[in-house]
């Protein structure tokens, strides 16, 4: 969705412009705009349970969540953050399909 020009301020005076100048600056990316790519996780109902837990407790969105904790990891020592991994690699629940009993 385009991001539209700024909102006219009392104290401002508004400019005519034509629709197509209109359209041209509505259309334009704001400069601030920043690639982002969508990706599916799997995830348990207790990670999606804690998840919840800090969403509501620092009142942001879940991606804010996964990014505070990618900035925790960046931040621990590297030793303590290859335990985590194996602590959590053995622990994590297998991607995939159920088996199915015939």
């Amino acid at each position: 969705m385009a991001k539209l020009p700024k909102k006219i301020t009392a104290t401002e005076s508004a400019k005519e412009t034509t629709l197509r100048q209109f359209v041209s600056t509505a259309a334009r990316k704001p400069v601030t705009a920043s690639a982002v790519t969508r990706i599916n996780l799997t995830m348990t109902e207790e990670d999606l349970a804690r998840s919840a837990g800090f969403q509501e407790e620092g009142a942001i969105s879940r991606a804010d969540v996964y990014r505070a904790a990618l900035v925790a990891l960046e931040n621990m020592p590297v030793e303590a953050r290859r335990e985590l991994f194996e602590e959590i690699r053995k622990t994590s629940p297998k991607a995939g399909r159920p088996p199915v009993n015939k």
